[in-house]
């Protein structure tokens, strides 16, 4: 790190170009590993969900994935009913585990049995 007085101002927290480009190189590999790790654009059959909450054109379902499934906050995904109606758009907003909250634009019903999930 280097040290530079401008306006008597003294600063000892400042990056060298190449220490900045450095770091987020770094975090670029990182992110690159996880989101190769992930299995996006792959279905997930066989999950379940309920309606736990709508407001306005807002609807908030949790959805149980198959053990061994899980999808990360922020992940888009669509969400194909079993009678192949057109897909339904939601935003995963948080979860744990095998358990999601998926925000939509579009109700899909009050129990969502036997839906496939694509993220």
């Amino acid at each position: 790190m280097m040290t530079i007085a401008k306006h008597g101002i003294f600063s000892t927290d400042l990056m060298t170009t190449r220490d900045l480009l450095e770091t987020w190189a770094i975090r670029l590999e990182a992110e690159q590993t996880r989101v190769s790790r992930t299995a996006f654009d792959q279905p997930i059959p066989h999950v379940t969900g309920r309606l736990v909450r709508t407001i306005g054109t807002l609807h908030l379902y949790e959805l149980t994935l198959p053990h061994g499934s899980s999808i990360e906050h922020d992940t888009p995904l669509s969400i194909i009913l079993p009678d192949n109606m057109e897909p339904t758009e939601g935003i995963v907003l948080g979860g744990q585990g095998n358990v999601v909250l998926v925000q939509t634009f579009d109700a899909i019903g009050q129990i969502c049995p036997d839906v496939t999930v694509i993220p």
